[in-house]
């Protein structure tokens, strides 16, 4: 190893000690005597969606391409319960797990690499987002984050080594990540977008590495099943159908829709105020008197999506959470811990999932023009968002840069030119356009959705930023 190499090596250990510190810090402040912020470390085995994953059912492989949920994440608990069966200790180990995956990441790229500075910015600014950690003790929120920067760093593995057990293991990190949390399939899309920017390996073989499982795993639930695609549980579209119906003509859809769309109309009048209100502002109206802050969410979106299903289970199945007659029918989720047990009860959701599609689309078709505005005010939302959620971590970016600012050296000018780190970036930019089309368009700007779905978001930008301004203050050649 010469000179130069060996300082390299430990200016990357230095780095890895500050992540290291921060971890610690920030571990402290969630699980320590630092408790400067409550987080709900709860685990909901019972309630919420507990059920949902937790009696998930590997008895035949039937039963696990027709469940409403994916199977990443009760696979992954069937496993770690071995060890810690009541999760206590669950939070914790997320966290780690999280926090792991991005020390991978930031060895990863400096292998492959990129910036340093860039690296360490951006793994600082993952550790740090605090948003995140309010969901240290949900289910698939972290634990998909924490198995796509794995995938990624395998990525980045790749393009540096090209081994096979590398080509294998991203393969199946990426897929992991959309099968505990089928929203982040989105993100199979980044290695083959930086591939174009950056030719660094062939496309064609990064395009079968991330769509070819994500394919076969349709057309076998397609095969078995009857059903294409990777899960039955739309709920996203009947929330936002049952939003616009009142706004639809509903002489104009089709035969088979008018009956549910009259049905879903007339049982929303008996839900609780406001949501059983027509007229969407007097529904924000209502929050805003609340001083409950909206980023462009639809009111009432996750009621109406509770209300649409539990209606249409008993339009399709003849079967409701209480006893036929019941009025605690009407709005179940008020008198009882969690729907998720009712979900399991009803079997299967592919019909009925094919249902809602067919109709929550005729309605979606006479609302085309509500649909692109809400996508086109969507970046002004998720820069309220932004701004408001996560100022403190982009505070800390501005002070790190101040940091360089005033530890610079005078030196020649350095080129900045197209490189891994503007591949990353413009990779993940493009991919938060799509973002903003699936979270807005689809899942009504929901603010977990968004909080998770964008995770990245402030750390890429503010790293890529922060690359810049201190390569042109030249500061460290080694940087």
């Amino acid at each position: 190893m010469n000179a130069k190499d060996k300082k390299f090596e430990i200016n990357a250990s230095i780095d890895i000690i500050f992540l290291f510190i921060f971890q610690l810090i920030i571990f402290l402040i969630i699980f320590g005597p630092l408790d400067f912020k409550k987080y709900d470390l709860d685990v909901f085995i019972n309630t919420s969606d507990g059920p949902s994953y937790f009696q998930y059912s590997f008895e035949s492989i039937e039963e696990v391409l027709s469940h409403h949920r994916t199977f990443g994440y009760p696979l992954f608990m069937k496993l770690y319960r071995i060890f810690d069966y009541d999760l206590n200790n669950w939070p914790k180990f997320n966290y780690i797990f999280y926090n792991f995956s991005i020390l991978i990441l930031y060895t990863s790229l400096i292998k492959t690499n990129f910036s340093k500075i860039f690296s360490f910015f951006l793994c600082s600014g993952l550790i740090l987002s605090n948003p995140l950690y309010a969901y240290v003790a949900s289910y698939t929120e972290l634990m998909s984050i924490s198995f796509l920067l794995i995938s990624v760093s395998l990525f980045f593995y790749l393009i540096k080594f090209k081994e096979k057990k590398n080509y294998i293991m991203f393969a199946l990190c990426i897929f992991l990540s959309y099968q505990i949390r089928p929203s982040m399939v989105v993100f199979i899309l980044f290695p083959i977008i930086f591939s174009f920017f950056y030719k660094s390996i062939k496309t064609k073989i990064i395009f079968l590495l991330t769509a070819g499982p994500l394919l076969l795993f349709c057309l076998l639930r397609l095969f078995v099943v009857g059903d294409f695609g990777f899960v039955s549980f739309n709920v996203g579209m009947l929330g936002s159908a049952i939003h616009y119906l009142p706004q639809s003509n509903i002489q104009n859809l089709k035969i088979e829709n008018q009956k549910t769309a009259k049905m879903l109309l007339d049982t929303k009048r008996s839900l609780s105020y406001p949501c059983n209100l027509d007229n969407e502002q007097d529904r924000i109206n209502y929050y805003n008197k609340k001083k409950s802050k909206l980023y462009g969410q639809i009111p009432c979106w996750s009621i109406y999506v509770n209300h649409g299903w539990v209606k249409i289970i008993k339009e399709e199945k003849n079967i409701e959470p209480f006893p036929d007659g019941d009025p605690k029918n009407n709005e179940p989720w008020l008198h009882m811990p969690t729907l998720a047990t009712f979900w399991n009860q009803s079997g299967s959701m592919i019909e009925i999932d094919k249902k809602i599609r067919n109709f929550s689309f005729d309605v979606y078709m006479q609302n085309k023009s509500k649909i692109f505005l809400q996508i086109f005010k969507s970046p002004f939302h998720f820069y309220k968002l932004i701004r408001d959620r996560y100022k403190n971590l982009i505070f800390f970016y501005i002070f790190l840069m101040l940091i360089f600012f005033f530890l610079r050296k005078e030196k020649n000018s350095r080129k900045i030119k197209i490189s891994y780190e503007f591949s990353f970036f413009a990779s993940f930019l493009t991919i938060t356009g799509l973002n903003l089309v699936l979270l807005y368009g689809h899942q009504s700007g929901d603010l977990r959705s968004v909080i998770v779905q964008s995770f990245y978001f402030v750390p890429v930008l503010m790293s890529y930023i922060g690359y810049l301004f201190i390569n042109n203050l030249n500061i460290n050649k080694n940087y």
